[in-house]
Order: C-alpha cells, then structure tokens, then sequence
C-alpha cells in the first residue's frame, strides 16, 4: 500500500452511501446529519426528529425545524461544530414531554474542510431524573441532619470526627468547625476518654460492640466541663475499605430530672396514702362491731370482706345496738367511694343514725328521713345506701325501712321459702328527697334474716353480675347451718366466681332466731328478764 496515491486512500476511507443508511436505521440512539454552513438535514433517522421535539418533516434547515428554545440551545453548539469543535451537551426538550436528552456533535471534514456535522441524540431522562433524585435525596438527608433536635456526629475508624450537626454543637457547646477533626474522645469523661481509641480499635478487630448497635445511657461533657446524662445510639457504615461510626445523641438532662421529681412525688404520695390509710382503718374500726353481738335467743354472725382489687378502705358499715333489753337496733350501710373521706363519712353517718333510732326505735323510717339532711349535708357529692331496722328480741318482730339499700332476705323455716322484703325509699346524698316506707314482719323460730351490702350481688364473673337471684339460692340452699358457716359459704362462693377479683367492699350479716329443744322437743327460749321469761319452765332458764 506504499505506492498508493492520495485519492486512493481518500476512496478507501469513504463511507459508502448504504453503508450509512444502514448505520441511521439502527443506530439506537438518534443520529443526524446536517450540512455546513447551511445546516440542512442530509440525513436522519426516526429518533433523530423524536428527541429533538420535531414533528413535520426534516426538510429545511435544522434550526428552522427546532422550536425557538431547542433553537437558542442547539444552534450555538452547531456554529462550533462546524468550526471544528467536538462536543458534548445535555438539553432539555420541552417539545417532547420535558425528556432530557445528551446531544454529541462532530464535525466532518472532505479536504480537510468542515463539509457536515455529525450529531448524536441519546435519551438520558431516566438517568437524569435519577440523579436529580439522589440529589434531592442527599439535600432532604443534609436538612434533615442539620434541623434535627438530636446531636449527629460522624466519625472515622480512628475516632476523629467528620461531621457534627447543629444540635451536636448546642449539646456540647463546640462550632462545628472546632469539633471536626478532633477525636470523638474530647466529648467524654476519664476513663472512657483515654479508652475510647482501645475500644473501636478492639471492636474493628473482634467485632465485640459495647455499645454499637445497642444504644445505651451514657455520660457526656460539654466544653465547659460539666457532665450531663444522654442516650446514645452507634451505628457503622462500611464504604469501600473505611469504616465510619454514626452517633445519635440525645441529652436527657431533663428527663432525668423529672424522673427523680416523680420518684421524689411518689415517694410522698405513698407515705401520704399510708398515713391516710391508718388513720382510715382507725375511723374503719369503729364502724364495726368488736365482737360478735350476743342476743339472748338469736344466733349472729357478721363480716366485713375488703375488695380485692383495690386494696384501700372502704365506706362499707353495720352495727347493731341494744336499744333496751328487749330491742336491738341493726344498721347496714355503705358509702360510695374509698379512702379516709368515704370512712369518715360512715363513721359519722353510723353515729347519726344510731343515736336517732335510740329517740325513735319505734319508727326507723322517720330516722331515715330525720337523719337524711344532716348525713347529706356532711358530703352531698356522696351516695349513702342504710337499712335501719329493729327486732324485738322475745317475739322476733322485725321494723325496718331502707334508704336506696339492697333488699333484705328472710328465710321462712317452716315453710322452706325465701322472701325478698320489698323494702324502698331514697339513698341520701345526689338523691331528690322522698318518703321513706316501713315493713313490719316477724322472724319465727328458725327463720333467718340476711343482710348485705352491693358488693355480693354486684361480683362480676364469667355470666356478667352474681345478682339477686344467685344470691338468693345460694343462702336459701344453706339456710340450716351455723351463720357463720353461712357467711363463709357466701364468701368463697363470690370469690370463686369473681376469679377472686371482688371490686367492691362486701358486708354480710345473718341473724336467726333460735330453737329450743326440751324432752326432745324445740321451744321458743324468752330473753331473761321479759314477762315470758318468768313464766317459762325452770328448765329452760337453766
């Protein structure tokens, strides 16, 4: 090829018409030939007028095809190619749906003169959305680092801090720019200051973190020296052969106040409850009797049960009195509410209610009205629930009225039949004032009265509230033995359904009137002292 002449070589270099036509069709990018100076298209394929915004025909000079702003950007590049520059620009295309395209231009020379430029159109609207994307990203992630309310610190596997945010520097009163650079150890007390180099330097060998991953309570010092308590949490960032440490700080300065005030606040409040709960129980005590009442002629028994779910005191009470030596007052009554005030409140409602039935042990009814404005105006914002009655030791009537108070059961012996006493009238306290109503009735020999406070029938289980009618059966079905076996029966039959979680205090009380037995036959046996009693047989007054 030594002896070929100038014009040969040009002719075996020379792109054959076809051979470009092939390479327009199915080149994957746009591609375009436009003649110099005129810049016509001499060539083009489909992608070519798509990505440049053109819709008709490339029949004119280039320019005249381009809208005006795809002109201003485009001709500029063009005038250079033409002068012999090799090119690279990324255009916005409005004309076709704001695409982004890469637009590479090359001049083309015959005889060593620019005859035609060469241009390249590449979509690159994914990619650029990608980077805007990363770019937005990275300044949502620098924001959201520099207004973050935690400290923020990085640091390299050497310790010496890179970055540190701005509440980084309010923490621990550096400028950023005195912080970075230093060792992260500046921002701890001995001995973790003199350790902390060992520490990473254990951890990049060993993979053992302390703290890396974990998050724990630590102790930092400011600028000033002072040390405060902060949460820190570490994480690590691996990048090429680096390894690079995030700490995210939060001073808890206040938070460890405030749990040392609360500490301090429930340390008072308990002593305070304590305090409050002794004297109650003190107030408590005298709303129930010493020992179990002895009535000539009756059997008694009755029980005070506390709630077992909340283990306070309660305004539940009950108490019976000897009027004279032939009657005995019986009150039962409960007070909403728990604490020192509900006890109190009982205690006064008791010794109101007692010293009017000793005036009027006739009418337990007019007690309960007389007694209602003086209770009421101790604590009106509480309900009062009292059965107020009187039995009559040696003929067993019984006179009773109730305030709002659960009914009454009288077991009849002899006739093997419970009865609900249909006593009504209004609680005291919150409650419009009404009239009270008396019931008369009379225990034979045999026959049991059971009293109770709310919460027996008010126990809740599995089948919703134990209720009346439980209650009911369940003395009726017991109703021949000991009160105090009675009692117990009740109690841990209410435990048992409650799944021994009683919500409320629980007053139980079971009075019968006694048989006498002489020569194998049961008698009635007087109360000493009654016109009875002295006609009775010496036998049964021994």
């Amino acid at each position: 090829m030594g002896d070929r002449s100038e014009d040969d070589r040009r002719k075996q270099l020379s792109f054959p018409p076809e051979a470009a036509e092939e390479f327009l069709t199915q080149a994957p990018v746009g591609a375009g030939i436009v003649s110099v100076p005129s810049f016509h298209v001499t060539a083009a394929n489909s992608l070519f007028g798509q990505l440049l915004g053109i819709d008709g025909p490339l029949n004119a000079p280039l320019p005249a095809c381009l809208s005006d702003s795809m002109t201003a950007s485009l001709l500029p590049l063009l005038d250079r190619a033409a002068a012999g520059a090799t090119l690279r620009e990324e255009i916005r295309v409005p004309e076709a749906g704001n695409r982004w395209v890469e637009i590479r231009l090359g001049p083309l020379h015959r005889d060593g003169v620019v005859h035609a430029v060469a241009l390249l159109v590449a979509d690159i609207t994914a990619h650029k959305h990608a980077d805007e994307e990363l770019i937005e990203s990275e300044m949502k992630a620098r924001a959201a680092i520099e207004t973050a309310v935690e400290g923020i610190i990085t640091i390299d596997e050497e310790g010496i801090i890179e970055s540190f945010n701005p509440a980084a520097a309010r923490i621990f009163g550096y400028a950023p720019e005195e912080a970075i650079g230093q060792n992260v150890s500046i921002l701890m007390p001995e001995p973790y200051r003199s350790q902390h180099t060992d520490f990473i330097r254990r951890y990049l060998a060993t993979g053992q973190a302390h703290i890396i991953g974990i998050g724990r309570e630590v102790i930092g010092q400011r600028k000033d020296g002072t040390l405060f308590p902060m949460d820190l949490a570490v994480s690590e960032v691996r990048l090429a052969d680096h390894v690079h440490f995030t700490g995210l700080i939060r001073d808890i300065t206040e938070r460890k106040q405030a749990e040392a005030a609360l500490r301090q606040a429930q340390r008072q409040a308990e002593e305070a409850y304590h305090r409050e709960k002794q004297i109650a129980q003190r107030f408590q005590s005298t709303l129930l009797p010493r020992e179990e009442e002895r009535v000539p002629g009756y059997a008694i028994a009755h029980s005070y049960r506390p709630a077992l779910v909340e283990a306070d005191v309660g305004g539940d009470f009950y108490n019976l009195i000897e009027i004279d030596p032939r009657r005995v007052g019986v009150v039962v009554g409960d007070v909403g509410g728990k604490g020192l005030d509900a006890a109190v409140l009982a205690a006064q409602a008791q010794h109101t209610l007692m010293a009017l039935l000793l005036q009027d042990p006739q009418h337990p009814e007019r007690v309960l009205a007389e007694a209602r404005r003086p209770i009421t105006a101790l604590d009106p914002d509480r309900i009062l629930t009292v059965f107020l009655g009187v039995l009559e030791r040696d003929t067993g009537r019984l006179r009773c009225a109730s305030a709002g108070h659960e009914q009454p059961l009288l077991w009849h012996a002899a006739e093997r039949r419970m009865e609900v006493l249909p006593l009504d009238g209004p609680a005291f306290f919150g409650i419009p004032a009404g009239t009270y109503s008396r019931i008369d009735t009379r225990l034979e020999e045999g026959d049991l009265l059971f009293l109770y406070t709310d919460g027996l029938p008010d126990a809740c289980g599995d089948d919703g509230l134990l209720g009346l009618e439980r209650v009911s059966d369940l003395v009726a079905r017991n109703a021949d033995r000991p009160p105090e076996v009675i009692l117990s029966v009740l109690y841990d039959s209410v435990i048992a359904y409650s799944h021994n979680r009683l919500r409320d205090d629980i007053v139980l009380m079971a009075i019968r009137r006694e048989r006498a037995r002489l020569e194998g036959h049961t008698v009635f046996v007087p109360a000493p002292g009654t016109p009875e009693w002295l006609e009775a047989p010496a036998a049964l007054k021994g």
